[in-house]
């Protein structure tokens, strides 16, 4: 036997009660064992008790198809007595702490659908059918109304969800095909994310969750959310040029869109400026809103950044913070200028614009840094500028300039070796051009006139 997986455990356990017992044998050709406990099994969920739980051979009720019999013990195998229960009252006897409140409730809802079907619908025209001739809802319309669009075709809203862009739609039909149950879906064509916002069953007045369809998207691997992901796309059809668009009722806490000019559809967002709250079927593009420049999206008026030196570039604030930099340009005035376009100095915390770095008194120092000139010393014999912090720069007082202490020249065999440029006196401490020739004294260099007296040039 399999010890590993309970369905399969229980597989080989039924044929050696059955050999000892004709009424078991009987009962189990007789009833498949119930579907909800067979998807515990499988999931390999152990009973409390599995002995128990495999001679009371759970199945479906033959008066009740939505509830669950069993055979109590021996007595009523042998009189062919089964008791009726409902599928969640068994299942929480044998499975109490076992599994959750919510899974259980899943199952049941999962096994009491009776004789109804689910499936996918994966076009427009069957997803509009399901949404005017199921459950009611604000847009349940009559076959033939529709919104007037700017190409003389009148559409019914639910037209905006493509399924190219992942829509499709989730429904539960009666033997009779009468649609009962139904709930837009979502298959993300990048992330693969497949999940549902709202669900509607089919009853008197306004329609509630339908928890049989609900569950049964579970199982299949979907998960509910309470709003469609944001950059979601929707098709892009006019109803008025420029000013409306077609647009249903979103269910969700993400009920606004925005154009997508550069692709040319809606995408869902939380600040989007055209509303899908309305029933109408469209929706304006709000009158105060303008268009960025950059990404082309349409923002709220207020939302529209001025950019660049002479401010006439129109971006929405996620550009100007994403693509600029606030930078002292023309005039010693802060403009938000491309990021390109702009060096940072660190010890004046403050961006700079190229065109304006040296009106703005900033150079560009030898290692290729920024500095503000007041923090910075020219070179003029190497011709850079050099960080006043910088070690290997002084002041020489014989040349009157800054001048490096020491350079870096190549050898012809390849390697590097230092090329001074001035060296320092011991006694006054000034530095000196290589031209002035220093006196070395016990290893130190001064200039001739700081050199101490010697013993010899005592004699002298």
């Amino acid at each position: 036997m399999n010890t590993h997986n309970m369905y399969n455990l229980w597989n080989d356990a039924r044929y050696i009660v059955g050999k000892h017992r004709g009424w078991y044998h009987d009962l189990t050709y007789r009833f498949e064992l119930h579907p909800a406990v067979v998807e515990c099994l499988k999931k390999d969920y152990r009973p409390h008790n599995w002995h128990l739980m495999l001679l009371e051979w759970p199945h479906r009720a033959e008066t009740d198809a939505n509830r669950l019999a069993y055979t109590r013990d021996e007595r009523a195998g042998l009189d062919n007595r089964q008791t009726v229960t409902s599928i969640g009252k068994y299942l929480m006897r044998h499975y109490n702490g076992i599994l959750s409140d919510n899974y259980i409730r899943d199952l049941v809802a999962r096994y009491t659908s009776g004789d109804d079907t689910f499936e996918f619908l994966h076009t427009t025209d069957e997803m509009i059918h399901a949404v005017n001739n199921g459950p009611s809802s604000c847009m349940c319309w009559h076959e033939g109304k529709g919104t007037g669009c700017a190409d003389g075709v009148r559409r019914h809203p639910y037209a905006v969800y493509t399924p190219e862009y992942g829509w499709h739609m989730a429904v539960r039909k009666t033997s009779a095909g009468e649609i009962v149950g139904r709930a837009l879906c979502m298959s993300d064509p990048d992330s693969g994310d497949q999940y549902w916002v709202r669900s509607y069953k089919r009853c008197e007045g306004y329609s509630h969750t339908d928890e049989f369809l609900e569950s049964w998207l579970t199982a299949a691997g979907y998960r509910k959310k309470s709003a469609y992901d944001s950059d979601t796309k929707l098709s892009l059809i006019w109803v008025s040029r420029d000013s409306e668009v077609l647009m249903p009722y979103i269910d969700g806490g993400r009920q606004s869109a925005e154009i997508d000019y550069s692709s040319g559809v809606l995408r869902l967002r939380s600040d989007g400026v055209i509303s899908g709250s309305e029933t109408c079927g469209y929706a304006s593009i709000d009158e105060n809103s303008e268009t960025c420049e950059d990404c082309g999206d349409r923002v709220h008026a207020d939302d529209i950044c001025c950019v660049g030196e002479n401010e006439d570039r129109y971006v929405c604030q996620c550009c100007r913070d994403d693509h600029y930099n606030y930078a002292i340009s023309r005039r010693g005035e802060h403009y938000y200028i491309p990021n390109d376009d702009v060096v940072y100095v660190e010890s004046t915390s403050e961006a700079y614009h190229v065109d304006y770095m040296e009106r703005n008194g900033i150079v560009e120092l030898a290692n290729g840094d920024y500095e503000h000139t007041d923090n910075a010393v020219y070179v003029e014999r190497e011709d850079e500028w050099y960080s006043d912090q910088d070690t290997d720069i002084v002041y020489c007082e014989h040349s009157g300039e800054y001048e490096l202490i020491d350079n870096c020249e190549q050898l012809h065999d390849g390697d590097w070796a230092h090329k001074h440029d001035c060296w320092q006196c011991e006694g006054s401490g000034d530095w000196y051009l290589n031209d002035v020739e220093p006196v070395t004294i016990d290893g130190e260099l001064y200039h001739p006139d700081n050199a101490p007296q010697t013993e010899e040039s005592k004699g002298e």
